[in-house]
């Protein structure tokens, strides 16, 4: 097949999509901030409420904050902030640099500029149902091979998709719809209304929209 057949309008950028990324900070901030709370009650709070109701109640065999409340919050408070701080840094690396493609070289963070002739392969399995295909590659005049993901839920949906569109026609000579802001809808969850795959808020009733209820058109 012809390059001029499947080379787009200049080069394609898919980069981290900012709805992977804003929901997985959120909860960052969430596990974090319980962690810094846990710490307060299970190491100053909870310590100090029982021996103050000890001493006004010398005789009381039930404190306030029994058995294992006090250990549990001082293991969450020692848990969670390095655990929330570590699963940033993997979620920024796991959706670090961009995908680039510019009719005949596909570039993914991790590997190679990989050629198109380079491919061999390309795994579809979990494409429709989750949006993520695998190329197996050999790069040129040597015998190294590899596998690369493509993944349109961590980056950018719409030119992950059409990077994904022009590689399998010009790999496998099947041409797969590309998808652009006029292909892709958004079901709104509130009113069922089908809006723009670009919109934020629903034309209709003015709710907020989520990528993650884009439909596929075929």
């Amino acid at each position: 097949m012809s390059q001029e057949l499947i080379a787009p309008q200049g080069l394609i950028v898919a980069g981290p999509s900012l709805d992977y990324r804003w929901r997985r900070l959120a909860l960052v901030v969430l596990l974090f901030g319980y962690g810094l709370y846990s710490a307060y009650d299970g190491f100053y709070r909870y310590p100090k409420e029982n021996a103050d109701f000890h001493r006004a109640n010398p005789l009381a065999l039930n404190l306030p904050h029994p058995a294992l409340d006090i250990p549990f919050n001082q293991a969450f408070g020692i848990g969670l902030p390095p655990l929330s701080i570590l699963f940033l840094a993997w979620v920024l690396y796991c959706s670090r640099g961009s995908y680039r493609f510019d009719g005949t070289t596909l570039s993914v963070p991790g590997h190679e500029s990989i050629p198109i002739d380079a491919i061999r392969k390309i795994d579809k399995a979990k494409w429709d149902r989750k949006g993520i295909a695998y190329f197996e590659y050999q790069l040129p005049g040597s015998t190294k091979t590899g596998r690369l993901k493509l993944d349109d839920f961590i980056y950018q949906r719409i030119p992950t998709d059409q990077i994904f569109s022009f590689i399998t026609e010009a790999v496998e000579g099947v041409k797969t719809p590309a998808t652009d802001d006029s292909q892709q809808r958004i079901v709104c969850p509130y009113c069922g209304v089908q809006n723009l795959a670009t919109a934020s808020l629903c034309t209709s009733c003015g709710g907020a929209l989520d990528l993650k209820d884009v439909v596929r058109e075929s």
